[in-house]
């Protein structure tokens, strides 16, 4: 009897060793399949899925860490690659990284558990609780207020969209004077310049006054609020706000990296913006917990920190696709979602969770190629969880005769012949092409290496933060308007409806208008850049100089112009172009120079830059002018 008792148990302890051995093979598999499943475009035949570790190295960022949600847990947590380029300290599970704007969901979980304390009034005039400062009052707050609602879902028309924070050395501002754009502050004054409640703008601005707020209601210094409301009963012990980082986490910190890979000097900025979510230090299982803990709430599991009630007011969208904090998408079903990016010098992450579904992902990196880096990472995690259909197989004929158009078609492009096809509606053919192929160039974009955004970020250094920017031919907004709404108020205008819409996706801060560049009208003098990328190309030649000229209306004083376009003297239509017929348009550069000249402005720089598209190299015109001018305020 004994005998056969201890032999029962045996099995049974076998089997429990042998079902836990299963399952953990089970999940090292799956972790398998997103490292090896990076992919540029959902619809990608499986031989173009990528491997996590070639496409850092491609993306030079060198540290990333991804913790990925399912059933209310923290089903996996890794880390990879490095601290620091050049160095061999590992990115482990524990090392914390600059979480930029995602921490801006802390700061709304906090204030919104100050309303439910009775503290703050998410529909009152902020001002009725400020006390250290005032929102200043003018034209805009005459009727509609400034009220903590619309700051958190940035509809309270406040400026400044976000903040550069301060290199190694560089004297760092107080709240105060950051609210007040007063030096030693590197941005502009925070103030109202729309009327409250009219339409989102992503403003970082305003929820520095979400922190003021919380310190003068509240009598404590921010980081203390934020490690005592939520950052400690919700078990994130690896995380803080705290301005500068403490000596006692630079250890386990990742060093931020430029799109070249190279190290920021000192290691990252400083952040004083706290309540910006820009000071902010995380990891990707904190992060992972905070949001299993917004996921539990919204299903009714509330604790101390937020309820259920408030937190579905939290994820009910209140002006665009923004909640109370969340970026909020519906894909149907049980695919609802909330996410929040975030991006700081040197640094870019992203938080996705699935309320219905209890899962999710986070996914912190310590570069500036991150941002196009966790979106492939995104796209594995998505079709390995099941968040969207696998298209691969299905459209594996589509996506190679997409790949063959690329490499075949764009040959055609160098030559620029016109066709004998007659079209007699040039900007007509051009709308109805980027329509049908928006998402296809998008994936071209994302292939394809080009000078773009280095040219824009030697324009933007000599702009202060806050400066407003056009960007003409906007396309899809990603990377240029990506990039540009980092720091500044951007505006596109595009031709086509299909680019728009995933314009309004990518750069959900943006104002992105569908209209034709040679007609959208602006007031004078409204914009401080204007940039054009392989946009004026695609416009009859002979309406060039007359955008020049709006161009030059456009500008305040000494504002800057950045543009591109082929280096040839060609105008016609190429019948087959990404499968779709398209119009292109140019004059050679000696003639796109003297235009810009004579339309009164100053050339600052050029030059002919040839890039590699479909395995052709194309010869493109680079153009960085000012306006002439008294000299711009906003410029330095």
């Amino acid at each position: 009897m004994r005998v056969r008792l201890a032999l029962i148990v045996s099995v049974f302890v076998l089997s429990l060793a042998s079902c836990s051995q299963a399952s953990e093979s089970s999940l090292e598999r799956r972790i398998q399949r997103v490292e090896r499943g990076l992919l540029s475009a959902y619809r990608d035949p499986p031989w173009k899925r990528m491997d996590l570790a070639e496409r850092m190295a491609y993306h030079n960022v060198p540290g990333v860490s991804i913790a990925v949600i399912n059933d209310h847990q923290v089903e996996w947590t890794r880390g990879y690659g490095v601290l620091e380029a050049g160095k061999n300290e590992p990115v482990t599970p524990q090392t914390i990284f600059q979480t930029g704007s995602i921490a801006k969901l802390v700061v709304a979980v906090i204030a919104l558990q100050y309303v439910e304390r009775g503290a703050l009034e998410l529909d009152s005039d902020v001002n009725q609780s400020l006390v250290s400062w005032q929102v200043p009052e003018n034209e805009f707050t005459l009727e509609e207020k400034v009220t903590l609602r619309r700051l958190l879902s940035h509809s309270a028309g406040v400026t400044v969209g976000g903040f550069r924070g301060y290199a190694l050395g560089e004297q760092v501002p107080d709240l105060q004077q950051i609210l007040n754009g007063e030096w030693p502050a590197n941005s502009p004054p925070i103030r109202v310049d729309t009327v409250p409640g009219t339409l989102h703008r992503y403003s970082g601005g305003g929820y520095m006054i979400v922190q003021q707020l919380l310190e003068d209601v509240t009598g404590e210094y921010f980081p203390d609020i934020t490690r005592e409301s939520v950052l400690e009963p919700w078990g994130m012990t690896d995380s803080t706000f705290e301005s500068p980082l403490p000596e006692r986490l630079r250890l386990i910190a990742a060093s931020g990296h430029r799109a070249d890979g190279s190290t920021i000097p000192g290691g990252w900025h400083t952040y004083p913006e706290m309540g910006a979510g820009a000071s902010a230090w995380s990891t990707s299982s904190d992060l992972a917990r905070f949001a299993i803990r917004v996921m539990q709430s919204y299903a009714g599991q509330s604790d101390s920190v937020l309820s259920s009630s408030m937190t579905i007011q939290m994820l009910t969208t209140q002006i665009d696709k923004l909640g109370l904090g969340p970026e909020l998408y519906d894909d149907g079903g049980d695919l609802f979602y909330f996410a929040h990016p975030g991006a700081n010098d040197g640094y870019a992450s992203i938080l996705i969770a699935y309320p219905k579904r209890g899962q999710g992902v986070v996914i912190l990196t310590n570069g500036d190629n991150g941002r196009t880096l966790w979106r492939e990472i995104v796209k594995s995690v998505s079709i390995e969880y099941g968040w969207v259909k696998d298209y691969t197989i299905l459209y594996t004929s589509i996506t190679i005769a997409i790949i063959l158009a690329v490499a075949g078609i764009l040959i055609l492009r160098r030559a620029r012949a016109p066709s004998s096809s007659g079209f007699d509606d040039p900007k007509r053919l051009v709308e109805q092409g980027y329509d049908r192929v928006a998402h296809d160039y998008a994936r071209l974009e994302g292939e394809t290496k080009w000078p773009r955004m280095r040219w824009l970020r030697k324009m933007l250094n000599e702009l202060d933060p806050g400066s407003s920017v056009l960007d003409l031919g906007c396309g899809a907004g990603d990377p240029a308007d990506v990039e540009i709404a980092r720091e500044h108020r951007v505006t596109g205008v595009d031709i086509s409806q299909a680019q728009i819409e995933l314009a309004r996706r990518n750069v959900p801060a943006g104002n992105f208008i569908h209209g034709d560049a040679a007609s959208v009208e602006f007031p004078a003098a409204s914009f401080d850049a204007v940039v054009s990328f392989y946009a004026l190309e695609h416009i009859p030649r002979e309406e060039h100089k007359t955008i020049f000229r709006r161009i030059h209306q456009w500008l305040r004083p000494r504002g800057f112009l950045l543009l591109s376009t082929e280096a040839g003297d060609v105008a016609g239509v190429v019948d087959q172009w990404l499968n779709v017929p398209m119009y292109f348009s140019s004059f050679d550069p000696e003639t796109v120079k003297r235009l810009v000249n004579q339309t009164g402005f100053e050339i600052v720089e050029t030059e002919i830059e040839s890039q590699i598209e479909g395995g052709v190299e194309i010869p493109y015109l680079w153009l960085l002018a000012r306006k002439q001018g008294a000299q711009n305020a906003l410029c330095r």
